[in-house]
């Protein structure tokens, strides 16, 4: 049996969900899928702050994934600069003696 693309995103859309879904709450995206997982009580540790960081930080996506996110323009600015403060706390922790 040969599965279509909109097929393959269907049946791959609820594990991505319940994978990345404290990642997916930090950025304050619902879930569009009636049948994705929402327990947190099963937190895989995306929601930690350091994948926005790499994110981020990589020259070859910077800020550029916000453009993606659905929300408005001032709560990706928010957003951006939360992140800019939250690397700003890691570099001057690390580079304290």
């Amino acid at each position: 049996m040969q599965y279509t693309g909109f097929v393959n995103c269907v049946l791959l859309s609820p594990g991505l969900h319940a994978r990345f879904t404290g990642l997916l709450t930090k950025l304050n995206i619902t879930s569009t899928s009636p049948s994705s997982v929402t327990d947190t009580s099963k937190n895989l540790g995306f929601d930690d702050d350091i994948f926005l960081m790499a994110a981020s930080l990589d020259p070859n996506f910077g800020f550029r994934w916000l453009e993606d996110l659905p929300h408005s323009l001032g709560a990706k600015e928010e957003l951006r600069q939360n992140i800019i403060g939250i690397c700003q706390f890691c570099m001057h922790g690390l580079f304290q003696v």
